[in-house]
């Protein structure tokens, strides 16, 4: 909880950002937690929102605010994985990669 604590710090969230977070996260199946990538770089993950797949997700208010909103910050970048490998959609936030990668080097931030 620390861990994930100094990320979220490390991002300055918008106070807009931390009320939209802390509503998407408050069903007991929604949670967060820390990553960090093979170059550094340092995120977090959101799992279990209750929905099948990115479309469904998008058309949720809450999940829509928040990517608008993250979106609109230069420093930002908010990733969604829905593969196989996850029964709902898995949403990764982090700041703008600074580097030129490619898509699969993004996705493995998801690993």
């Amino acid at each position: 909880m620390k861990k994930l604590m100094e990320i979220i710090a490390s991002l300055n969230l918008s106070s807009d950002i931390k009320a939209l977070l802390n509503t998407l996260v408050t069903p007991e199946e929604v949670r967060l937690a820390p990553t960090e990538s093979d170059n550094g770089t340092k995120g977090f993950n959101i799992y279990g929102i209750q929905c099948f797949n990115k479309a469904q997700l998008m058309n949720d208010e809450t999940f829509s605010a928040l990517y608008d909103a993250i979106k609109a910050e230069s420093h930002l970048n908010l990733l969604v994985n829905h593969s196989e490998d996850y029964e709902t959609p898995l949403v990764w936030i982090g700041p703008v990669s600074r580097n030129k990668q490619s898509t699969s080097d993004k996705q493995s931030l998801f690993a």
